[in-house]
């Protein structure tokens, strides 16, 4: 072969690796991009489910939980602000009914809005980790 043949080869063969090494180099980031978002919501999500544990626990547990927790309005209102932010929309509207039941001193109606949400927030939790709601019972 002619010398200048054997150097198209040559140059177009790194031109090919190049352009391999740049594609892979591309998707690798993607992937790692999807990746840390995925982290990062799982993260606040996380620290939205402990908001609300600390806002739900002594509502449920005590039978005057505005005496017995000095720091529930405080505990609600960050589980608020939280669900607001991080909480998808079926969450924010259970979140929201519990707050009015709250508000309206109806007992029965905060009881059944606490059982409508805490499901809810935990099955959501367990479809973005990757676990079957089966793998809990």
């Amino acid at each position: 072969m002619p010398l200048e043949i054997k150097d198209w080869i040559s140059a177009a063969a790194i031109f090919a690796s190049a352009i391999v090494a740049s594609v892979g180099w591309v998707m690798a980031a993607r992937k790692d991009r999807k990746h840390h978002i995925f982290q990062k919501r799982l993260e606040r999500r996380l620290s939205m489910l402990d908001d609300v544990i600390q806002a739900v626990v002594p509502l449920m547990n005590y039978r005057v939980p505005f005496e017995q927790d000095k720091d529930l309005p405080e505990k609600l209102a960050k589980a608020r602000l939280s669900v607001q932010l991080y909480g998808y929309m079926a969450e924010r509207t259970r979140y929201e009914a519990l707050v009015e039941a709250l508000e309206s001193a109806d007992w029965p109606k905060t009881k059944d809005a606490l059982n409508e949400l805490v499901p809810i927030i935990r099955r959501n939790l367990r479809e973005e980790m990757g676990y079957s709601y089966s793998d809990f019972e």
